[in-house]
């Protein structure tokens, strides 16, 4: 999973989450954790749709928090929680994060500043330089 029920919350507010996952009638004013979890899943099996030819799956938890995938993720469950209402907020916000991944799975972008490997194994190679720049006159 790349986005937790709290970072959803954090994005778009207790409030939103539980107008577009309280789906009882007469509505509970609760949010129904079940309906968030089947939209985060769906969500993650998208992502994971882009992602399987590029990084080898599941990623690390490291490289998911040093990521934007959990904002694309909260972007895609939210759209997936709007199903059938037109909302163009929502609707850009989506089109934007499947760019995004778009744009990773051609590897015009990576996940971060490391890559799947480096979140692998936990060691990363520095390879010293001359830098052009002087930085004296800084």
């Amino acid at each position: 999973m790349y986005v937790t029920t709290n970072q959803l919350i954090a994005q778009f507010g207790e409030t939103e989450m539980i107008q577009r996952t309280d789906r009882s009638k007469p509505k509970t004013g609760a949010m129904d954790q079940a309906v968030l979890d089947e939209a985060i899943g769906a969500a993650s099996r998208e992502i994971d749709g882009y992602l399987r030819n590029v990084y080898p799956l599941p990623l690390s938890d490291e490289l998911i928090a040093g990521s934007a995938l959990p904002e694309i993720c909260g972007a895609i469950v939210r759209y997936h929680l709007y199903k059938g209402v037109k909302n163009e907020d929502v609707t850009e916000r989506y089109e934007k994060a499947v760019s995004w991944l778009v744009r990773v799975q051609r590897k015009d972008i990576t996940l971060g500043p490391t890559d799947a490997t480096v979140a692998q194994t936990g060691t990363m190679r520095v390879r010293q330089g001359v830098s052009g720049t002087d930085w004296k006159t800084y």
